[in-house]
């Protein structure tokens, strides 16, 4: 989908996507405790992502953006 919207939009308008995956959240909390001994050893990073974690990787994007 949001290769489609890329291409709609472009040149005019940069399209970018964060999906981070699993993110500890109040509404994942109780199917990560069900899951998660056999989810993490299965992520890359070997942990299920913060809320900080997704806000900090938009924040960084957004401050490489070009003026």
């Amino acid at each position: 989908m949001m290769m489609s919207i890329a291409v709609e939009l472009a040149p005019k308008v940069r399209v970018n996507l964060v999906s981070p995956g699993w993110v500890r959240t109040p509404m994942a909390e109780q199917s990560l405790q069900r899951i998660g001994p056999a989810l993490v050893p299965t992520l890359p990073n070997q942990r299920v992502a913060e809320v900080d974690d997704v806000v900090n990787a938009v924040l960084w994007r957004e401050q490489m953006r070009p003026v």
